[in-house]
C-alpha cells in the first residue's frame, strides 16, 4: 500500500463536502483524509494503484490547490 502525502489549501468542512464524492469514488483510492488542524491541510491516499500526480489532478479539477511533501 502506497500512502500519498499532499499539501493542500483545503481549509474548511465545506470544503471536504466538496471533495469527498469524487475522492470517494476514484478507483484505486483505497482511504483518504484531510488534516484540517495542520498548517499544510495535508492530504493522505492510500492506494496500490494511483501515484501523487494522479491525486493532484483529481484536487486540482475540483478547484483545489495541491502539493506533494517528499521526504
Amino acid at each position: 500500500m502506497n500512502v500519498i502525502v499532499l499539501k493542500t489549501n483545503i481549509r474548511y468542512k465545506k470544503e471536504l463536502k466538496a471533495i469527498a464524492p469524487v475522492l470517494d469514488t476514484v478507483s484505486g483510492i483505497t482511504r483518504w483524509n484531510v488534516a484540517l488542524d495542520d498548517s499544510d491541510k495535508i492530504l493522505r491516499v492510500e492506494s496500490e494503484t494511483l501515484g501523487a500526480r494522479d491525486i493532484i489532478a483529481q484536487v486540482n479539477a475540483l478547484g483545489f490547490r495541491c502539493e506533494e511533501l517528499l521526504n
